[in-house]
């Protein structure tokens, strides 16, 4: 159960550090931590569901339209900076899961991280 807190911490980490990053470069408004994590988490999941349900290079381009709405809604910024800022995120995730998780995807990864926590929890 640790090894699963600890994974989505450091991934939301691992994305906001870029994110961050190119928005103090293209001097976007930064938001607080809370609102930051949100953000990074929002458009992380909105481009896990999209590379699930859209086949092919069409995914990441869902997924990055996706992800700069939500960075342009909830950092207040303008579009073409979310659109920047979402760039940045799917590079460092397609990145992160070829390189860190072996080209597993972040959510297969945190389904078998929650499937071992639970055997540990409640061995049959």
């Amino acid at each position: 159960m640790i090894e699963l807190l600890l994974l989505i911490v450091g991934i939301l980490m691992v994305a906001m550090v870029p994110v961050y990053l190119a928005a103090i470069l293209i001097r976007s408004p930064t938001p607080g931590m809370f609102i930051g994590i949100i953000a990074v988490a929002v458009a992380l999941t909105l481009i896990e569901l999209s590379l699930r349900q859209v086949e092919g290079q069409w995914g990441w381009v869902v997924g990055g339209a996706f992800a700069a709405v939500s960075f342009s809604l909830l950092f207040a910024t303008k579009t073409w900076r979310g659109m920047l800022l979402a760039a940045v995120l799917c590079a460092t995730y397609a990145y992160g899961t070829e390189h860190l998780l072996h080209g597993k995807s972040l959510g297969a990864k945190l389904t078998a991280q929650a499937s071992i926590a639970q055997q540990q929890l409640w061995p049959k």
